[in-house]
C-alpha cells in the first residue's frame, strides 16, 4: 500500500539519520547495501532505496554506481534537530490529549471539591507563584503539582491515574530534550495568571469557567513548550 510504504520509508530514514548524530558511520564512510539496510530495518529493498533518495536530496549521504552510499560531511546540529522532530510532534499529540483530559478534569473537580480541596489547590498555587524556577523541567514540576491537586479534587480514581499516566509521557518525552534545554540559556516564565482563573472557576462551582480555563491553559502551554523547545535547537545549531 502506497502510505504504509512512505511511513516506513520515513522510519528508515529517522532511523539512518539517528545513526549518523550518534557516530555509527563517520563522514566519509560507506553505508551498508541496500540488501542488509533492508535486513536491519526488516523492510523491503525499494523502501530503503526511498529512504537513501531522500537522505541523497537532503545533502547526507552520496552514491557512487558501483560503489555504494557513502555518508557525507554534515553538521551534526542539523541533523540533531531533524532526528527529534518525530519526538517533539509526538509530545505535541500528548499535549493535545491533556487539554482534553484536564479540562474534564476541572469541570468535575469544581463539582466535586470539597473545601478542603479548595484549600489545598489555593495553597499549591500559592506557593508556584512564590517560586523563582525559570528553567522549563523546574517549572514543569512545580507546575503539576497545581495540576494533581485539581485531579485529587474529583474524588475519582480513575481521573487521577488518567492524569498520573499523562504526567508520566509527558516527563518522558521532555527527557529527550532534556540536553538541549538544561544547556540553554533561555529562561521559561510561567503564565501564574492562567492558573489564577482556573482556581476562582473552581472556588465558585462554575464547572463550565473551569473547563475552558484549563483548556485555554494546556494549549498554550504547549504552545510555549514548542516555542523553547525550538528556540533552544536554535540556540545549540547557532553554538551560542
Amino acid at each position: 500500500m502506497p502510505v504504509h510504504s512512505v511511513s516506513l520509508s520515513d522510519y528508515v530514514y529517522e532511523e539512518l539519520l539517528h545513526q549518523f548524530q550518534t557516530g555509527k558511520y563517520s563522514p566519509g564512510s560507506r553505508l551498508p547495501g541496500e540488501l542488509k539496510l533492508a535486513q536491519e530495518f526488516h523492510v523491503s529493498r525499494p523502501i530503503v532505496r526511498g529512504a537513501l533518495s531522500r537522505l541523497r536530496d537532503d545533502g547526507y549521504v552520496v552514491s557512487k554506481k558501483g560503489s555504494g552510499s557513502y555518508l557525507v560531511r554534515v553538521d551534526s546540529a542539523n541533523i540533531s534537530m531533524l532526528a527529534h522532530v518525530r519526538e517533539l510532534a509526538d509530545l505535541l499529540l500528548v499535549f493535545d490529549y491533556r487539554a482534553g483530559l484536564e479540562a474534564a478534569i476541572a469541570a468535575k473537580a469544581a463539582m466535586a471539591a470539597t473545601e478542603l480541596d479548595k484549600r489545598n489547590i489555593e495553597n499549591t498555587y500559592r506557593a508556584n507563584c512564590k517560586r523563582t524556577a525559570s528553567r522549563y523541567l523546574d517549572h514543569l514540576t512545580h507546575d503539576f503539582e497545581f495540576h494533581c491537586a485539581i485531579a485529587e479534587a474529583t474524588h475519582n480514581p480513575f481521573y487521577c491515574q488518567a492524569f498520573k499516566e499523562m504526567q508520566k509521557t509527558i516527563l518522558q518525552g521532555i527527557d529527550c530534550c532534556s540536553g538541549l534545554l538544561q544547556k540553554s540559556r533561555m529562561t521559561y516564565r510561567p503564565k501564574d495568571n492562567e492558573h489564577a482563573v482556573i482556581l476562582q472557576a473552581i472556588s465558585r462551582k462554575d464547572a463550565v469557567l473551569a473547563s475552558a480555563a484549563m483548556m485555554n491553559h494546556v494549549c498554550a502551554s504547549g504552545a510555549r513548550m514548542k516555542q523553547l523547545l525550538i528556540g533552544a535547537r536554535t540556540e545549540d545549531a547557532l553554538g551560542e
